[in-house]
This record gives C-alpha cells, sequence and structure tokens, in this order.
C-alpha cells in the first residue's frame, strides 16, 4: 500500500513555504514629502506568480508591532502599501489624500487598484530598519543608514534582485516615490549609470545641493566642475567608491571661496567596470 497523502501534503507545505518567501520589501518613504510626518510609508511586492495571504503577519519598527487584517492579500507579481496614516475625515493629511483622490476612501479610484492597511510606524530619517514576520519560519527586513532626501523613497532596483544594500537606490522618478506602482523600475539594467542633481539652481552659501549618483559594479567615479569659459573650479573628493551614494555641495570653490552665481557644468567620467561620462549643469544663483 503506497502513502501518496502525506507526501501530498508535504508537497503542499512546501510550495505555501515558497510562495511566502517571494514577498519582500520594494520601496520605502522614511523621509516624507514637507512637514507632513504622518506620510510614511513601506511597500510589498510579491517576486512570485502565487497570491499569498499575510492576514496575521507582523509589521516591525523599532518598538512596534502590527497584525496585518484578514484582508490583506498580495497577488502575484503585486505590491501593498504599509501606511503611517492611511485615511483621515479631517483636512489633516494622509496617504489616501496625498496619493490617492482625497475622496476618504481607498480603493475607489484607478490609482489606487494595489491594497493599502495603516500600520504603527515612525520612521527614522537618517536611519532605520523595518520587518516582515509570518509569524514562524519567513522573515525579511529592509534597513538604511542614510537619508534618501525630503520626499524620496529608498526603492530597491532590482524587484527580483538580492537583498543586498546595492540593490536599493532613492528613487530616480520625478516623483520622488511610485507607491503601488513600480514605474521607475522598468528601465534598470545592472549596467545603468544615473546621476542627478537636486536642485540644479541653488543659491550658494546660503543653501546647498545634492549630487546623486548610481555606478555599474566595480566603477569608479571621478566629478569636476568647470565655469561656461572652461575653467576648473571644484574637483570633488569622493573617500569611499560605493554603487549608490551621494554629497553635498554650497556653492565653494577648492579653495572654500564661495563661486559667483552663474552657470556651471558638472563632469562626471567613470572608469573600471564602466568606462563613460555624462554632463549636467548647475545654477548658483544670487539672492537680492
Amino acid at each position: 500500500m503506497t502513502r501518496t497523502f502525506p507526501i501530498y501534503l508535504l508537497l503542499l507545505t512546501c510550495l505555501f513555504n515558497e510562495a511566502r518567501g517571494q514577498v519582500v520589501f520594494s520601496e520605502v518613504l522614511a523621509n516624507e514629502p514637507g512637514s507632513w510626518v504622518y506620510l510614511e510609508w513601506v511597500e510589498l511586492f510579491n517576486r512570485g506568480e502565487t497570491e499569498v495571504d499575510l492576514s496575521g503577519w507582523s509589521f516591525v519598527e523599532g518598538g512596534d508591532t502590527t497584525e496585518l487584517p484578514e484582508e490583506a492579500m498580495i497577488s502575484g507579481r503585486g505590491f501593498l502599501v504599509l501606511a503611517r496614516h492611511l485615511l483621515t475625515s479631517s483636512e489633516e493629511m494622509s496617504f489616501e489624500r496625498y496619493w490617492g483622490d482625497s475622496s476618504g476612501v481607498w480603493g475607489d479610484a484607478p490609482g489606487e487598484s494595489y491594497p493599502a492597511f495603516e500600520v504603527k510606524m515612525s520612521l527614522g530619517n537618517p536611519e532605520g530598519e523595518v520587518l516582515l514576520w509570518d509569524g514562524s519560519s519567513y522573515e525579511t527586513s529592509f534597513f538604511w543608514n542614510s537619508d534618501a532626501g525630503g520626499g524620496v523613497s529608498w526603492e530597491r532596483i532590482d524587484l527580483d534582485g538580492p537583498d543586498e544594500p546595492t540593490n536599493w537606490w532613492p528613487c530616480p522618478d520625478p516623483r520622488g516615490t511610485t507607491p503601488g506602482w513600480g514605474e521607475s523600475h522598468h528601465d534598470y539594467s545592472p549596467e545603468m549609470f544615473v546621476i542627478e542633481i537636486l536642485p540644479e539652481v541653488f543659491v550658494g552659501g546660503e543653501e546647498s545641493t545634492t549630487i546623486r549618483y548610481q555606478l555599474p559594479p566595480n566603477t569608479e567615479l571621478t566629478l569636476k566642475l568647470y565655469d561656461i569659459e572652461g575653467r576648473l573650479r571644484k574637483t570633488f573628493e569622493i573617500t569611499a567608491q560605493k554603487q549608490i551614494g551621494e554629497l553635498e555641495w554650497n556653492g565653494e570653490d577648492d579653495n572654500g571661496q564661495l563661486l559667483p552665481g552663474g552657470v556651471y557644468i558638472l563632469y562626471a567620467t567613470t572608469s573600471g567596470g564602466h568606462s563613460g561620462d555624462k554632463t549636467i549643469t548647475i545654477a548658483i544663483a544670487k539672492r537680492f
């Protein structure tokens, strides 16, 4: 007599556990836009093809733990958002008011097609960690130790890639975030060389601009600033070559002197694993 029933149960259990193990963090907004402190959220992505029931799973952040409700289901290749303040019946800002249609109800508009739930969280801007636990054998987490910028999320670069720090970067989408959409993932390539400046116009001495970059593996970056007459005005020091990084600049040259107002050219070159160059204009404005 053959015993197929226990084997069948074992196969079902393995498939069940494999499906649960496909749920990962894909985006985290720790530094909310403006002064709206309740606009923090995290996004989950199901890398598998099978729907996963997240009811009873625990979201852990700091000293807070939230058990996800019965209706928390994430479809295959789908997204789900956990927000600090999902809905509001007043004029107070909420996730639905900022990223939805401001109706006070989630899921009643085309842009609200992904599930979203409210959880306890108070994410740190310079560093923090979030964790998701199924109550049994599977857990996934994301840790950050720098600020992506106001209104800019940390985003998983390759949704199917490894849980490594090099697989995360500040969201390159002009909106700063893509909750439930994953749009900025579509153009990703492991060989991508990206550099951006935010803002491209700033008041030197009073304000600063942020130069962000993402490099292919084993690549070194050199940044030099020229004026419109082609004179070298500043060479930026990059102390540690990282695949993803950023630096602040307040408008000073190599001698610590504030550059005069005008248009400057940032020349970025790479060597090693990737060889190439990019130029971006930066404008220093004067306060009148």
